[in-house]
C-alpha cells in the first residue's frame, strides 16, 4: 500500500478520499499531522493549499497554491 501524510504548518481543511473510499475531511491545527493509505490513488481537496506539507511514500509533494487558496481534486499516484 501507500501512504500520504500531510502536516499543517497553518490551519488547514483538507478532504481526503484514497482509492474508492468515502472521502476524509478533518481541520487541521499547526503541527498536526495525518496519514492515509491507499492501493492505487488519493484524491485532496485543500482548503489552505500553502498551508501543508504533502508527502506520498516520504517524498515531499506539492507546492498546491498560495496562503489561503481552496485547491480541489489534486489527484496523487505513486
Amino acid at each position: 500500500s501507500h501512504i500520504l501524510e500531510i502536516e499543517a504548518s497553518q490551519l488547514t481543511w483538507v478532504v481526503v478520499q484514497s482509492d474508492d473510499q468515502t472521502p476524509n475531511e478533518a481541520l487541521l491545527q499547526p503541527g498536526q499531522r495525518i496519514i492515509w493509505k491507499a492501493q492505487k490513488q488519493f484524491l485532496l481537496t485543500l482548503g489552505n493549499a500553502a498551508g501543508v506539507v504533502v508527502r506520498l511514500n516520504g517524498e515531499s509533494q506539492g507546492p498546491f497554491g498560495n496562503p489561503g487558496q481552496v485547491v480541489r481534486e489534486i489527484r496523487l499516484r505513486p
